[in-house]
Formats: C-alpha cells, structure tokens, sequence
C-alpha cells in the first residue's frame, strides 16, 4: 500500500511552498536582525509599540475571507478582491486614528511609525489575496519567486535606510517594500486558467465566524508586545521584540503557507480521511522543527562572539523562544484541519484562549529581565498546546498519546535545554527525539511503497 495521493499532495505542497521558501523568506526574516548593526534596542522597542497599537485592526485584515477563499466556501476571487479591498483601506484609515492619538500625547516617532504600519495593510491585504489564487490553481513556483525578490528588496531598503537614518523606519519602509514587490510580481494572471468552481454556496453571514478567526489568531502574535510596552522601559521592549523574531522568522516563514496549502488540500478531500493525514503532517513536521531548533541551540555558543554588546541580552531569550517553534508550527495544520471541517469556532476558541494566557504571561515584563519574560511565556503556551494537540484529531486514543507526547517532550526538552545554566549538549535529547520521529513517519512508508513493487525475475 502507498502513501495516499491526498497526502502525498498536502506534503508536496508544503515541501514546494513552505520549506522551499523557508530560506527565501528566511532573507526578509534575517533582515531584522541585520538593522541591528545600526539600530538600538529602543529603536526595535518604538516598531514593537507601533506594531502592537495597530495590532487589532491589522488582525482583522482580509476579514478572514481568503481563510474561506481557500476553504472552497463559494466564494469567487472577484468577490474576495473587492470586498477584501474595500476593509483594508477602511482599517488602514482607522490606523490612522491610532497614529493621531500618538501625536496628542507627544510621541511623534511612534506616530510616524503607526501611519507606515497603516499604509501597509492593505498592501499585504492585496499580497496575500493574490497568493491565495494562486495557491487555488497550484502555482507554487510564481509565489516562490516572487518572495525571492521580495525578501531581497526587503533587505536591501532596510539596510539602507538604517544605514542613513539609524531610525526605526527602516523596519516599517522595508516591510512596505516586501509587500509592494509581492503585488508587482503576483498580480498579471497570465496563464492561470479559469477559476476552480465549489460545491458549497457563498453565505454572506459566514464572514462573521472567518473575520472571527482571523482576529483571534492573528492578534495573538502581538498582545505580549501590547501588554509589556505598558509595563517595561523600551530598552526591555526593544530586547523581547528582537528575541522573538527568533520564533516570527521561522513560523512568518512556513507557517502562513503551510496552513494555506493545508487548508487548500484538506478542504478538497473526503472528511473521513482529514483527521488522519493532518496528524500524518503534524508528527512530520512537528520533527523538523525540533530538529532545526536544537541545531540552532547547539551552535548558539559559536554566534555569540558575534552579537553586538547591546543585544547581548536578546541571545539567551531567543533561544528560549526557539522552545515554542514546534508548538506554533502545528497550530496552522490544526487550524486548516478543523477549518476544512467548518469547525471555525473551534480554532478561533484556543486563539482566543492562548491570548488570554500570553497576555496574563507578558506581566512577568515588570521584572525588567527578558529571560524571565521568555520563559514564562514559553511555559504556559506549551501546557496550552499540550492540550490542543491531544484533542485537535478525531482519531484513535493511541495517535493522539504519540501527537501529544511528542509534542510535549521534544518542546519540554528544547526549553530545558535553552534555560540559563544548562550545558548546551542537552539539546542532543530533542535532536535526537526529532531525528526518531521523522525517522517513524518515513521509514514505514518507505517499506509499504517496497512491498507494493511487483518483484522481477524468477520463473516457475
């Protein structure tokens, strides 16, 4: 028996459009870490404050509707670009409000910094409208070259103008010039074809539950930021914004197409064979990213000679933050899985839920220290998904116990062995751990596709 042709399908997928694009991506991600040669930590603690002020309007962008675009809900492309257009300008108008209430209160660098952030959300509104089409009619390798040249623009402006400037707004120009490029390249629709047709009707009212969804789990990402600025100096601001992109550079890269091509693929099967292969895809992946993350921790002490003296206290957070990547790394399949069910409550339950607990973690900033920050979050968001993960999959206990407590250990044993004090050679535990599960995933399969060979040769 071979693996089957919808599984095969949502893992070329993600090989051809996520891990394909991890380092492309990984340019535009590294970028903020590269402005770190002329900017300050107060620098990255000003976009941090601007980010996270605009956090609900910029969550609420796209109103969820290309989540149901690729859900295969019945709702055309032309319908998804104007109703998609009309809402992020009218959110990019209320970012401006926010900006203006910055300026009543005298913090004019910020302001500055919210009206780029406004501008931006209806370009990356647009970007990711078109990379839905195309991910409905499986172009991977257009979206691929366009994030190429988009991360090398990206890296470039930014550099530059930090470089002049030594101001924050290199990081909000650079990341309206990696939106502006991702439009130039994705928009001509050459060759596409006509559109693939859905079974399920448009319902208007459905907009509710995916602007739902979206809000809650896009918002998620920034209510640490929110909490802390109130509650820390920007210095400390500045180093747990930093430290995280640790985690946002990788999960900024694969996770957004990974749930995409997920959630395009899952929504296209038969509903008794999702549970199965989205788990398939979560042990899988779940491995990788253990095995990335404690590779990146063993080689730690070797960056450190390199790290500017004023970030030094950003290294030990991020990678303690690194723990939490394998976590944020299936909560895009789980999403696409109990999407693709139109269960849409559900996943927007946990997001919500897991705001509520980074937000009751990010109180910890009034220590002052980012390591104590990181590991209070880091703690609680993995009792969180050690929940989910246990009850994400209508599948038998004995595949929920192998999820759950391969999640749970190579996680708990990532964070062990990024906490202050532990020798680096811990993280051979979850390299190791890693290395076994993609091994169990692949190695049965491998068997299967032989046994199913026709033999050659022999006569009776």
């Amino acid at each position: 028996m071979t693996m089957p042709g919808s599984t095969t399908t949502v893992l070329r997928g993600v090989a051809q459009l996520s891990l394909g694009t991890a380092l492309i991506r990984g340019v535009a991600g590294a970028s903020q870490f590269v402005l770190a040669i002329w900017l300050v930590p107060a620098d990255f603690g000003h976009w941090a404050a601007a980010v996270s002020a605009t956090a609900f309007v910029s969550a609420l962008m796209n109103f969820g509707l290309v989540d149901g675009y690729l859900a295969r809900q019945g709702l055309t492309f032309g319908q998804l670009l104007r109703q998609t257009t009309i809402a992020n300008v009218l959110l990019g108008v209320a970012a401006l409000g926010v900006a203006g209430a910055y300026l009543l209160v005298d913090r004019p660098v910020i302001a500055l910094l919210v009206v780029v952030a406004a501008i931006n959300i209806p370009l990356t509104g647009l970007s990711e409208v078109l990379t839905a089409r195309r991910l409905r009619h499986r172009r991977y390798r257009s979206i691929v070259s366009s994030q190429a040249v988009a991360a090398a623009t990206k890296l470039g402006l930014g550099a530059a103008v930090a470089a002049v400037t030594a101001s924050p707004l290199a990081i909000g120009l650079s990341t309206v010039a990696f939106s502006i490029v991702m439009i130039i390249f994705l928009a001509p629709a050459r060759g596409l074809g006509p559109e693939p047709k859905d079974d399920t009707p448009y319902v208007p009212r459905a907009r509710y539950k995916w602007a739902g969804n979206a809000l809650a789990t896009k918002l998620t990402l920034n209510l640490g930021f929110f909490v802390a600025q109130f509650l820390t100096t920007a210095e400390v601001l500045g180093l747990y914004y930093l430290s995280f992109q640790a985690v946002l550079a990788v999960s900024g890269v694969v996770a957004p197409p990974l749930k995409r091509v997920a959630l395009n693929s899952l929504a296209a099967i038969d509903d008794t064979r999702r549970a199965s292969i989205a788990q398939s895809l979560s042990i899988l992946v779940n491995g990788c990213t253990v095995v990335g993350c404690a590779t990146l921790g063993l080689f730690a002490p070797v960056l450190t000679q390199y790290v500017p003296q004023a970030w030094e206290d950003a290294l030990p957070a991020a990678l303690i933050f690194l723990s939490i990547l394998p976590s944020r790394m299936l909560s895009p399949i789980i999403d696409a899985y109990q999407q693709a069910r139109n269960e849409w409550w559900l996943s927007t339950r946990f997001h919500i839920l897991d705001g509520i607990v980074v937000s009751i973690a990010a109180v910890s900033a009034t220590t002052g220290d980012v390591t104590i920050l990181a590991l209070t979050i880091c703690a609680s968001r993995l009792a969180l998904i050690s929940v989910r993960t246990a009850r994400a999959y209508g599948t038998d206990a004995r595949a929920k116990a192998r999820l759950t407590a391969s999640t749970v250990f190579t996680s708990a044993t990532l964070l062990i062995g990024t906490a202050p004090g532990v020798h680096p050679a811990f993280l051979v535990v979850p390299l190791v751990t890693g290395f076994a599960i993609i091994s169990s995933y692949v190695a049965p399969r491998r068997r299967r596709r032989a046994s199913s060979q026709p033999k050659s040769g022999g006569t009776s």
